[in-house]
């Protein structure tokens, strides 16, 4: 890993009238870094994913994408020079593609939007390496399989060799005989290309497969952060324990029994548990 920052958020603020989606969220991913970030639904993942993509406004703070500010409101110019350096996969990926394109137009999309040469080569290896054959080329999306379409949309997010890709529960909209092949296909595409990747998600096994280092959200906030291996070995948090328990229970009646339901207190601050390890107290905890 190294230590160029691909995304940077410092004291991030989102609300929706008297919901407070992002409470003064933190977080810095490294290039080459799998980042993984889990929590109940509501929880404020998917609002900092589309933060990050600029797809929402937020009201405080700032979000640095490869140590250059982003504007809340970047003009066109701008957002042609971010949509080179980072991209996004949908939880319905296969929502975001059109069924009449062939999948060469479809791979082709980024380098028109962007003014770019179409990079033959770079398609082709693209199809490979997400278990797509090259023969599919030609073929319309409307022929495609969801399988093969979530993998279609991961291509074409790397269309243009993003330094950070931002995955918003990737799998989750897949049958289960297909969700571990697309897990595989992000960890060997990651390891070959070395982008940064914020892997959202509630399925703990995949993030358990895949990440360096994870963060909880509950309320807006991150209330836990650590190594991967820390944070599912040592939890410290009551909600951070919560998700694992209800994650490892069988009995899915049950599972809604474990999770945390507390209000998250305002006022507190971060307590490092051990290098690369924190997690947030309140004055009361």
């Amino acid at each position: 890993m190294r230590d160029e920052q691909a995304l940077r958020l410092e004291h991030v603020s989102k609300a929706y009238g008297s919901v407070q989606a992002l409470d003064d969220v933190c977080l810095t991913i490294h290039q080459g870094e799998v980042y993984g970030l889990i929590g109940e639904s509501g929880c404020g993942k998917t609002t900092l994913a589309r933060c990050v993509m600029q797809l929402e406004t937020w009201d405080e703070g700032s979000i640095w994408i490869d140590g250059q500010p982003c504007s809340k409101k970047p003009n066109r110019t701008r957002r042609r020079e971010l949509a080179k350096k980072r991209a996004i996969v949908f939880q319905e990926g296969a929502a975001s593609l059109d069924r009449k394109s062939r999948v060469r137009e479809v791979l082709q999309e980024p380098f028109r939007i962007t003014g770019r040469p179409v990079d033959e080569a770079r398609l082709k290896a693209l199809l490979a390496r997400c278990r797509l054959d090259i023969s599919l080329m030609e073929r319309s999306c409307a022929t495609l399989s969801g399988g093969q379409l979530q993998r279609l949309a991961i291509a074409r997010a790397l269309a243009l060799e993003p330094d950070l890709l931002v995955a918003d529960e990737p799998i989750a909209s897949l049958d289960v005989s297909l969700q571990a092949q697309i897990v595989n296909v992000f960890k060997d595409l990651q390891e070959t290309e070395g982008f940064a990747l914020l892997l959202i998600g509630h399925d703990l096994d995949m993030i358990r497969f895949v990440a360096d280092r994870v963060g909880v959200m509950y309320g807006g906030r991150i209330v836990e952060q650590a190594r991967t291996e820390d944070l599912f070995g040592d939890p410290r948090h009551p909600h951070t324990k919560a998700l694992i328990a209800a994650a490892l229970h069988v009995d899915e009646a049950r599972r809604d029994d474990f999770l945390f339901e507390q209000p998250i207190e305002k006022d507190g601050a971060y307590e490092e548990v051990s290098l690369e390890h924190v997690v947030w107290k309140g004055k009361r905890s």
